[in-house]
């Protein structure tokens, strides 16, 4: 009788968690927001990190080149854009979801007092010196040419990959389902000098959360050029995108656990042997060597293509019809220690360890066959 009633409740809780579930997805609607680098100061070029936040909290960090766009999916609610480059250009304006459903705003970065946005909102916060918001100082550029305000601005909340929680991304900071955060995939387009192209995601259950450039329906034009991609009269060193997925398509079994060093290491192995080219390694490196959140030890468990073709498919073609190889490797990184204390819980599937280590392997490169070149790492909601 007990085990009878016992397994109701469990019935009766999973009920109840599937109900909470769909309320938040039907509740949780998303505003695309739409941005474009612009400037008046023909000294103000080159890429610009744009940080969109919340109470402090780094939501997207993004990477966006001049006159280049992008897009964020917001929830109702205030937020604060920042962007700033290496030749001291800078802009912050405050954003409010509700008064801006889908509409186009103008990042104009100057080097004088900061600039609103087209929407005519008033600034927050203004700044005798516009160099000084400082995000990422850490990260992309080794010198701190930012100054160190930002670290405190944003609660040291920048050196995680997301809204971060205790293992994971804070799901209440994001729109749309899905328990995993496909944090900055980078797609690099090689081996071909030139040529018109289109990408599209085609998967249902697949949720933008941000992409540079910005995309139009889940795809993009644009042609390569000896491997620069030109989209929107714009060059872009790559495409850019944060999404939210679900984990059925994930595997559980194979990976490599250590030390933050370790599995880092672990990782930039794994892409010199599925031989991207150096260019997607060294961002790679400069990138996740600060973003991987603090913890004791970690699990990585390594998605290629075989996993992401069903969790994120992608249809590329180029006009002339050439042959296109693609390469896509996402690490899923689970922290398993936080202050002593064993997390995630064990109704994950991604709590045990994995039974076996995951095997790298070369492959031959084709001579000048076209390649697509993908790699990310992401995080669970919480």
């Amino acid at each position: 009788m007990f085990s009878r009633d016992f397994a109701k409740l469990e019935v009766m809780r999973n009920l109840i968690i599937l109900l909470v579930g769909l309320f938040a997805s039907l509740t949780s609607q998303a505003e695309i927001i739409e941005f474009k680098l612009q400037t008046e100061d023909q000294a103000c070029k080159g890429l610009s990190q744009v940080v969109v936040s919340q109470d402090k909290m780094v939501l997207y960090h993004l990477e966006v080149p001049m006159y280049g766009t992008g897009q964020v999916h917001l929830l109702t609610g205030n937020y604060q854009i920042d962007a700033v480059n290496k030749e001291g250009c800078s802009f912050q304006d405050v954003i409010q979801i509700s008064d801006l459903p889908n509409k186009l705003i103008n990042v104009n970065l100057a080097k004088s007092a900061r600039k609103t946005a087209s929407t005519g909102m008033e600034t927050s916060m203004g700044y005798a010196n516009p160099a000084v918001f400082n995000p990422m100082s850490y990260n992309l550029w080794p010198s701190p040419w930012w100054g160190g305000w930002g670290y405190q601005q944003f609660n040291q909340n920048f050196y995680n990959p997301c809204g971060w929680s205790m293992y994971g991304c804070g799901g209440n900071y994001y729109p749309h389902g899905g328990n995993i955060a496909m944090g900055k995939p980078n797609i690099y387009l090689t081996g071909k000098d030139e040529g018109k192209f289109k990408l599209k995601f085609t998967g249902s259950s697949f949720n933008f959360l941000a992409t540079v450039p910005s995309f139009k329906e889940k795809e993009i034009t644009g042609e390569l050029r000896k491997g620069s991609i030109y989209s929107d009269n714009t060059w872009y060193p790559y495409l850019f995108y944060d999404a939210r997925v679900s984990d059925e398509h994930f595997q559980s079994t194979q990976g490599f656990c250590g030390t933050r060093k370790e599995i880092f290491k672990f990782m930039m192995e794994g892409l010199a042997k599925y031989e991207f080219p150096n260019q997607a390694r060294t961002d790679f490196a400069e990138y996740w060597s600060v973003k991987i959140p603090e913890a004791l030890k970690y699990c990585v468990y390594p998605q290629a293509s075989a996993q992401l073709d069903k969790v994120a498919p992608l249809e590329f073609t180029f006009d002339d019809k050439s042959q296109i190889q693609t390469e896509r490797l996402f690490y899923l990184v689970i922290p398993q220690d936080y202050k002593g204390k064993r997390i995630p819980t064990k109704e994950n599937r991604f709590s045990d360890k994995p039974k076996n280590q995951w095997k790298h392997y070369s492959r031959t490169v084709v001579p000048k066959m076209p390649y697509l070149y993908e790699w990310g790492v992401g995080f669970m909601f919480e």
